[in-house]
């Protein structure tokens, strides 16, 4: 009985703690394009419409660009 209860309390902790950084970021959306001018469009569309309030455009290292929206 207390196997199980050390092993449910180990294991949730491991959930918990794999679990905090999605949930932190559970509002963001991402894309990615080659083009900045394509994530740009993108971003104000977005905003335009109403469907994000924010943009984050990241460089990657490949020469391709990240697009996080919330």
């Amino acid at each position: 009985m207390a196997r199980r209860m050390l092993a449910s309390a180990a294991l949730a902790t491991c959930l918990l703690s794999l679990g905090a950084p999605v949930a932190m970021a559970a509002g963001w959306r991402y894309v990615e394009s080659g083009s900045l001018e394509v994530v740009q469009a993108e971003c104000n569309a977005g905003k335009a419409w109403g469907a994000w309030n924010e943009c984050d455009i990241r460089p990657r290292r490949d020469g391709g660009y990240d697009l996080f929206v919330r």
